[in-house]
């Protein structure tokens, strides 16, 4: 039976590797989009562009990017593409003020290095919304560039940085998340605190009825023998109920902060841990986010 399970998983393993090797390397999707003068500078045999895949920007709306590689050198070389989902691009507005990214670290898990001919192009990611993944507020100029790779095991993941493009974004609705954490930015301390995306709704109490649609914020920091982690949802639903369990620590429960500038309600869980490191962190969020106990 276990033999029978474990074709299975390697065969759907296959086809979503095969599904996402069709969608990244198919010389269709950036053919013509590269443009020979746009190359970054050469480092090791390899050079990289990044493209821009759409004519206007609106905050809060998909900003897509697209990534290839060159193999410039004289032979062939093994290029391995690990990591490369992280924070790889630097972006920066016309002040030139770093936006914040948004998705937390991650573990990546390397499958080994790809041979490159002497000349070839591989796309080493297309599609990219960076909406998805940075704190996007205002409008105006920004430029973005891929800062150059090395997360891989050797230094064949060792990948030089980008041509810059510069771009215009267009006055739109921010996402719910990065208005929370532009807001949140200052009560979190810099030292290896991050502020991040969560899984999104609550858990109502008990957990057979339906969640509570809610955009949520995780207030983490790792490091090699504990972890952190502090949960904030933000919901606009209307209700008498002031707790509701959390999705990240199974079985706690949250309470109630208060009721934001906007409207919305804010729930919370914070563990003990974390009590002791950071012991004004309900009233340093309840200032930075306005709220008032309604």
């Amino acid at each position: 039976m276990h033999k029978i399970r474990f074709i299975l998983f390697m065969g759907l393993l296959l086809i979503v590797s095969s599904a996402y090797a069709q969608e990244t390397n198919s010389n269709d999707l950036f053919s013509l989009q590269i443009n020979d003068d746009h190359w970054g500078q050469e480092h090791n045999g390899w050079q990289t562009q990044l493209i821009s895949l759409d004519e206007d920007y609106v905050v809060g709306q998909p900003m897509r990017f697209q990534l290839v590689l060159k193999n410039v050198g004289p032979v062939t070389q093994v290029y391995d593409d690990q990591g490369i989902d992280e924070d790889v691009l630097l972006l920066k507005d016309e002040n030139g003020n770093q936006s914040y990214w948004k998705r937390g670290f991650r573990q990546t898990l390397s499958w080994g290095g790809e041979p490159l001919e002497a000349g070839e192009i591989h796309c080493l990611f297309t599609n990219r919304n960076i909406t998805n993944e940075y704190v996007i507020i205002k409008s105006g100029k920004y430029t973005i560039q891929f800062r150059g790779h090395g997360e891989g095991m050797s230094k064949d993941s060792d990948f030089p940085s980008s041509n810059t493009i510069v771009f215009e974004v267009k006055p739109g609705t921010p996402r719910p998340e990065d208005v929370l954490i532009d807001s949140l930015r200052s009560v979190v301390p810099n030292q290896g605190w991050e502020l991040r995306t969560g899984r999104g709704n609550l858990n109502r109490v008990p957990f057979k009825r339906e969640p509570v649609p809610a955009t949520e914020i995780v207030i983490s920091r790792r490091s090699m023998s504990y972890a952190m982690f502090i949960e904030l949802w933000q919901t606009a639903e209307i209700t008498n109920e002031t707790k509701y369990y959390t999705a990240f620590h199974e079985g706690q429960v949250s309470e109630y902060l208060g009721r934001d500038i906007h409207g919305k309600y804010i729930y919370i869980y914070v563990p003990e841990n974390v009590e002791k490191v950071l012991p004004s962190l309900r009233e340093d969020i309840s200032a930075a986010l306005g709220l008032v106990k309604k």
